[in-house]
This record gives C-alpha cells, sequence and structure tokens, in this order.
C-alpha cells in the first residue's frame, strides 16, 4: 500500500535536482476527497474519466490551488477503463471554513479548466460527483506538490 493509500498525513521527500538544490516538496498533505467528472481532449473523440484528487495542507493560502508535479497518472477504473488522474492540494483553511463543499468543488474545477485549456489539454466537466474511494485518493502513486516557499 503506498504512503498515499495509508489514509493518514503524507512526508515528503528531498526534491532531487543539482547538487545544493535545497527546493523541497510539501510535506503531510492529506488526502480529503475524490472528485470525478468527465474531460474533452483535443487528441480524443469521445469524453474519458478524470479523477482530482484532493489534498490538504496547513501552509497553503486560502485561495491558492496548487497542481501536482507528476500529473496527469492514468489509472484504470471499476470497468477497466483508462482514466486520467490529477492530485490537487488547497488549504486547509478551505474545509475549515463556512465555505460549502460544492463551492469549493467548483472553484477547483474551474481553476483546473483555466490550467488545461491555457495548456489546450482539455476541458472538464463542471458536472461531477464525489465517488466513495478507499482512503479518499484514486492511485497507486504518491502526490507530490512544490513547496509553499518555491511558489
Amino acid at each position: 500500500m503506498s504512503r498515499a493509500q495509508s489514509g493518514e498525513e503524507m512526508r515528503f521527500e528531498q526534491k532531487k535536482g543539482e547538487p545544493g538544490d535545497s527546493d523541497e516538496y510539501l510535506t503531510e498533505y492529506t488526502p480529503v476527497l475524490v472528485m470525478k467528472s468527465l474531460i474533452s481532449m483535443p487528441s480524443t473523440p469521445n469524453k474519458i474519466k478524470i479523477f482530482l484528487n484532493v489534498c490538504s495542507h496547513k501552509e497553503i493560502p486560502k485561495s491558492k490551488i496548487i497542481i501536482g508535479l507528476n500529473c496527469p497518472q492514468t489509472s484504470k477504473d471499476k470497468n477497466g477503463e483508462d482514466t486520467l488522474v490529477y492530485d490537487v492540494c488547497v488549504s486547509c483553511e478551505q474545509f475549515a471554513s463556512d465555505e460549502s463543499m460544492e463551492a469549493i468543488c467548483s472553484s477547483i474545477l474551474t481553476y483546473m479548466n483555466s490550467r488545461l485549456q491555457q495548456e489546450e489539454k482539455g476541458k472538464i466537466d463542471m458536472i461531477y460527483k464525489l465517488p466513495k474511494i478507499k482512503n479518499q485518493f484514486k492511485g497507486s502513486h504518491t502526490a507530490r506538490f512544490v513547496s509553499v516557499s518555491s511558489l
């Protein structure tokens, strides 16, 4: 079982780079929920499923959303079909605030759409579901995010 699937806070590893490179990945993020939607991509005629692993971290400013470094990942859904998986990290404060879960999810989808369209990688449907996935994390990989101090 990967660290991401343990359901506990994650630790980070030192970023590999040039000697003396002190950039680190975020540490101690917590998987919060998984969003499932469909994405239209220029390279495929049909929409495919996309999962967003939403994690939180105490050092991320409330209005900031960070996309994982190793995204997108590919995974199989329960029917064995290929899907895309993106990891996103937001502030712990967002989930502790009075902001509704619907508003948080909507802002994540809006942000992801703007990034994907800017890179001409596709458009995510704004209709989503929150599937019940063990440990609130889709896939067997460990999410990696750039540290807030590197942004």
